[in-house]
């Protein structure tokens, strides 16, 4: 990878999976960061601010900068996720923002055709007020890009399932971290019938790395998939209730109707993503998990 330029990232959710994991790469990077909590209020300032004044700032704006990182959690709810993030770019709007916003999104979003991965034209068909939280960002996003105040473009990442907590969270997303922390608690695992469904399973600092050369490259497309490694359901359940010497249960679909556990394939294409980059994941699920410490001797 060429040398990454010095950018300026603003992160908008440092509380959240994402957006820590984020801060902590971009850091780790030497990169310049400036974030806020989801609770915090955002302030962009349109001046420039010079980046050796930053730490003068004790209520630090947002810098006229490279990029925005928005990684707001649906997980507060729709009308609470909606609200905060149309006052975000509300804001940004009336400050006539110009520049980058990167948005972290998901392909549970997408219904694929039959026997097809997800790509970027797939459908959009969103299951519960999860998925409806991030159609509805999406949406503001584009609408925002198109403002007639300002030049701001969006550019969507959508996830597949998260693995990894790399940045030692309480919460974490992805049915994998679920499954793992049921494990640790020696809690069996119970899965909907019908767990041949196909997912792209993708290691936290993987996605980390991958958006951050995206942005750090010269055509960050305005839409992409974060590809990963593809694994049913089942699979990685088996693979965790062996590690960890607990039940797998198949359960009826009528116990799960949460956004973990759709029927159907969710598996992101990585055409387009091979084409605006060339990334090799440094971590495989199988090898990942085999190498996990375990919190509690196994009897």
């Amino acid at each position: 990878m060429a040398t990454m330029k010095k950018n300026i990232y603003t992160i908008i959710g440092t509380d959240t999976y994402f957006g820590a994991h984020m801060l902590k790469h971009l850091q780790a990077m030497k990169q310049i960061v400036i974030g806020c909590t989801q609770g915090e209020p955002f302030r962009y300032e349109a001046e420039s601010i010079c980046v050796s004044d930053l730490g003068k700032y004790e209520d630090m704006p947002a810098v006229d900068g490279e990029w925005i990182v928005i990684c707001l959690d649906p997980g507060m709810g729709f009308e609470a996720y909606a609200a905060k993030l149309k006052g975000i770019l509300d804001h940004l709007r009336a400050r006539e923002f110009i520049g980058d916003i990167c948005f972290f999104s998901s392909a549970a979003i997408c219904m694929p055709d039959a026997d097809q991965p997800i790509s970027e034209t797939s459908a959009i068909y969103p299951r519960n007020e999860h998925d409806l939280a991030l159609v509805t960002g999406e949406n503001l996003l584009s609408v925002f890009g198109c403002s007639n105040k300002g030049y701001a473009v969006p550019h969507i990442m959508r996830i597949g399932v998260p693995y990894g907590n790399e940045a030692d969270m309480k919460a974490v997303d992805g049915f994998v971290n679920k499954m793992i922390s049921e494990a640790e608690n020696n809690v069996s695992l119970k899965i909907p019938m019908g767990g041949e469904a196909k997912r792209s399973l993708i290691h936290i600092s993987d996605i980390c790395r991958a958006v951050t050369q995206l942005m750090n490259s010269e055509n960050c497309p305005m839409l992409v998939n974060i590809p990963g490694e593809i694994k049913t359901i089942s699979e990685v359940g088996h693979a965790i209730s062996r590690k960890y010497h607990v039940d797998f249960i198949e359960r009826g679909l009528n116990l799960y109707d949460e956004l973990d556990f759709f029927a159907g394939d969710q598996y992101l294409s990585d055409e387009l993503f091979n084409e605006s980059l060339k990334y090799e994941r440094q971590y495989l699920f199988d090898s990942w998990l085999s190498e996990k410490p375990m919190l509690y001797a196994v009897n």
